[in-house]
């Protein structure tokens, strides 16, 4: 039995002139996590909360890291963490940051 019209298109906004680059969501909880980053790439990144049951919305800023730094988010032991990666005068940086609380 095939089913159709089983799509709901939820539409929401992050309130920002630059809707950036999203990545893969990070499901955690109730809640997907995208780390966006600005087209231009000339301001830091920011992670979008999607929170699946009440299809609401959040931005959370980005730890205190350079403004070229990356990052991909990841669940360990039930906590979204997030891995970033930069480099200063030639020397490369791993950091690993666990969100404590809703963000």
């Amino acid at each position: 039995m095939m089913l159709l019209n089983s799509w709901r298109e939820v539409v929401f906004s992050v309130g920002s002139n630059d809707p950036g680059n999203w990545f893969a969501a990070t499901f955690c909880g109730q809640c997907l996590y995208f780390v966006v980053t600005s087209w231009n790439f000339e301001s830091l990144s920011w992670i979008v909360c999607f929170d699946v049951k009440t299809e609401s919305l959040r931005k959370i800023q980005f730890p205190s890291v350079p403004v070229e730094a990356r990052g991909n988010l990841v669940v360990l032991n039930g906590c979204i963490h997030l891995c970033v990666s930069y480099t200063i005068n030639k020397e490369n940086y791993r950091n690993l940051w666990r969100m404590d609380g809703d963000g």
